[in-house]
């Protein structure tokens, strides 16, 4: 699916929101990613997954602390 475009307050600062949703055998999965509209750096990511017969959701995954231009520590990839 397409992600739909918008823009939002992130903490008080100006952003951009990417967002897409498609369906899955689960449920619906959605997807949300927010950017600094001047530096096109990743603010936040999220993921979710809700259960459709409990109407919440099952996963929620929060991204918050990227690092940019920066080593990764030692054996982070081994």
């Amino acid at each position: 699916d397409r992600f739909q475009k918008e823009e939002v307050i992130f903490e008080g600062k100006r952003a951009v929101r990417f967002s897409s949703t498609t369906t899955l055998d689960e449920g619906l999965f959605t997807v949300s990613f927010w950017v600094d509209p001047d530096t096109h750096l990743v603010l936040q990511s999220e993921t979710k997954m809700p259960n459709l017969v409990k109407g919440q959701p099952d996963l929620v995954s929060i991204a918050t602390q990227f690092r940019y231009n920066e080593e990764p520590p030692a054996g982070i990839f081994d």
